[in-house]
């Protein structure tokens, strides 16, 4: 089952579109702008303070499907936000 999710948010004073296309039982597709965000403040910010700010988003930006928590949408996209980039 493919559901579509809509919705503008703003971060911080920037504003965002999303469209964050989940899948049950399989691993969520983050917005690119959501995970080029969070990758930015976690240049300036500590682990610990960014993952404070992704709860925080996902509390309030995120509807959570049957099966899944808002731990493991924050888990998800905290391995999104730090997963080594592939610059080649």
């Amino acid at each position: 089952i493919l559901r579509r999710r809509y919705r503008r948010i703003d971060i911080n004073g920037i504003k965002y579109n999303i469209n964050m296309k989940i899948k049950k039982n399989m691993k969520n597709n983050w917005n690119e702008d959501i995970v080029n965000h969070f990758r930015f403040e976690s240049m300036y910010e500590n682990e610990v303070k960014i993952e404070q700010r992704i709860t925080e988003f996902v509390e309030i930006n995120c509807n959570l499907e049957d099966s899944e928590s808002e731990q493991n949408l924050v888990d998800d996209l905290m391995n999104e936000v730090y997963k080594p980039l592939n610059l080649i």
